[in-house]
């Protein structure tokens, strides 16, 4: 069972999972949710429905209610679209997305991401390649 935070939007009356939720909350992102935060119950299971049955979103996963995935290729064409043709809503959309799970993270790693942990002693004494940042 998924550990991320469930949330009812009101815009589209479906649980979502809280990253979508975030995307989607006031401020709108300039060039890229405008069209999406004052849907109908309806009208977002109509568009759902339909990147369903055009393979652009897997089907809904009965364990991950309100979870949306497609496919990595899927994921990796869009997202190089909307960087190129939409730079200051990719980054915002990637700085929204960083700073939810960030806040997801449990303080042990970011302090350990960071630098800021005595777990970073420990992993610096091993006799292997460091993958920690100097």
């Amino acid at each position: 069972m998924s550990t991320e935070p469930q949330c009812t939007c009101p815009s589209c009356g479906n649980a979502l999972s809280g990253a979508m939720e975030f995307l989607l909350n006031p401020p709108t992102i300039r060039g890229l949710t405008e069209s999406l935060t004052d849907l109908s119950p309806a009208e977002w299971r109509t568009i759902l429905a339909k990147l369903r049955r055009a393979r652009l979103l897997s089907g809904e996963d009965p364990q991950n209610p309100g979870q949306l995935d497609t496919h990595p290729l899927v994921r990796e064409y869009f997202g190089e679209q909307l960087r190129r043709q939409r730079t200051k809503a990719w980054k915002e959309c990637n700085k929204r997305l960083y700073d939810y799970y960030r806040a997801l993270a449990p303080v042990s790693f970011i302090d350990i991401a960071t630098g800021n942990s005595p777990t970073n002693e420990l992993l610096k004494a091993d006799s292997g390649p460091s993958v920690l940042p100097k």
